[in-house]
């Protein structure tokens, strides 16, 4: 246990390793090691092998994980600078782990400021992850947030500046916060677990999340959506065989506001059986367009501003109503009209389709 005070410490193996458990609870941690940064050894089984952490200043620069528990990392607070492998943009060797923060069972995080700069994952959680809230900096040359079986974000602020894959899990749960993701592959993936326990899907309950992949898709669910609430806002790749929205099940939207824009070939509306409508049109662009959906009277019930290219885009919101016909512009300039029932009959196209 750490309780409070200033220590440095240089290691050629792991920095602070114990076996049962690691507590931190105040003072100023300072770790250079070749091997782990912070290590807690045990089972979850003998109620040992987590590391607590809650008002620290933390600085690890790690050869491998940053901090490591074969159990829990739990974090309520404090400052946490964690760099592994030379950082994201290293390249690791085959079987190696450099992840910033890793848990063999689950990883919460109540508050706190995190620097992480990963040559592997950020968060990494072989059960789950749960995010409630913080200030959140990560690069990761892996994924950002991985939990196997789920992840949830309540709250906090949140800038992936670059990742490989940004959030993923089997069940990925937002409710809250202010998220935004830049990753070279899927932004947001539901995907799969090695121990599957259910259908992967995506939840939206709330807050605000920007969505940014430049060779993958935006969001990208091997099962269902489902959006009650919140701000989302997608950016796809534009190509042919990658879109903003891609879903295997259904996307059922009742609330919140989405704008997606992307590559054409795969681009997929919400469900047609949403309570809340959606409007949906192929029009090319390019970085710094905005492409605006008007009804009759000319007020704009969606907008999409581009990041990159963009083939098609899709808007949703309250105030999307069924029978009316909108007008969608670029750059203020007219392009042609839509209607819900557009969006309701889009098929689900084939690679160069645009």
């Amino acid at each position: 246990m750490v309780e409070e005070g200033s220590l440095r410490l240089n290691a050629s193996g792991d920095g602070l390793r114990a076996t049962g458990y690691l507590v931190l609870e105040d003072g100023t941690l300072t770790i250079a090691a070749d091997g782990v940064g912070l290590r807690a050894d045990g089972s979850d089984a003998a109620g040992t092998g987590y590391i607590a952490v809650r008002d620290p200043f933390l600085t690890v620069n790690a050869g491998g994980d940053g901090l490591r528990a074969a159990s829990d990392v739990i974090v309520f607070g404090g400052g946490l600078e964690v760099r592994t492998a030379g950082g994201h943009q290293s390249t690791l060797a085959e079987g190696d782990s450099a992840s910033a923060l890793r848990a063999g069972r689950h990883l919460v995080a109540d508050d706190g400021t995190f620097q992480l700069d990963a040559a592997g994952d950020g968060v990494d959680a072989d059960d789950s992850v749960v995010l409630n809230g913080g200030d959140w900096e990560i690069a990761a040359g892996d994924d950002a947030v991985h939990g196997d079986l789920a992840l949830a974000i309540t709250g906090g602020e949140f800038a992936v500046s670059t990742a490989t894959e940004g959030l993923e899990a089997e069940t990925v749960t937002i409710g809250g916060g202010t998220i935004a993701v830049a990753a070279s592959d899927d932004a947001l993936n539901a995907s799969e677990a090695d121990s599957p326990r259910s259908t992967p899907s995506v939840t939206i309950t709330g807050g605000s999340l920007r969505l940014d992949s430049d060779a993958g898709d935006g969001l990208d669910a091997n099962g269902d959506v489902t959006m009650t609430g919140g701000d989302l806002l997608i950016t796809g790749a534009d190509v042919d065989n990658e879109s903003a929205i891609d879903f295997d099940g259904s996307f059922l939207i009742s609330g919140g506001r989405l704008a997606a824009g992307g590559g054409a070939g795969m681009a997929q509306p919400p469900s047609a059986e949403s309570a809340q409508r959606s409007l949906w049109f192929d029009v090319g662009g390019r970085a710094g367009d905005v492409v605006t959906f008007a009804g009759p009277d000319g007020v704009a019930v969606g907008s999409y501003t581009a990041a990159r290219g963009f083939g098609t885009v899709v808007v949703s919101s309250p105030e999307v109503t069924v029978g009316r016909t909108y007008t969608v512009a670029v750059n203020g300039r007219p392009v042609g009209t839509t209607t819900t029932a557009d969006a309701d009959t889009a098929p689900r196209r084939l690679p160069g389709r645009r």
